[in-house]
């Protein structure tokens, strides 16, 4: 099975669109969807990117509370 990446793309997009506006849980959870379905797409680069964008959400996230 192949994955669709356009739909990674989205889940990316859409995870820093949503820390963006602030929004850290649905944040969050768009990065790990990307996360947890680019390492088949094997974009190492991007993916050490989003991780540390995620810590950054997650840091964000928790300081709210």
């Amino acid at each position: 099975m192949q994955l669709d990446p356009d739909l990674l793309e989205a889940y990316l997009n859409l995870g820093l669109i949503y820390k963006e506006a602030g929004d850290y849980a649905r944040s969050r959870a768009n990065l790990e969807k990307y996360l947890g379905r680019a390492s088949a797409a094997g974009n190492m680069e991007t993916i050490e990117k989003v991780k540390k964008e995620l810590a950054a959400v997650i840091q964000l996230q928790e300081s709210k509370r």
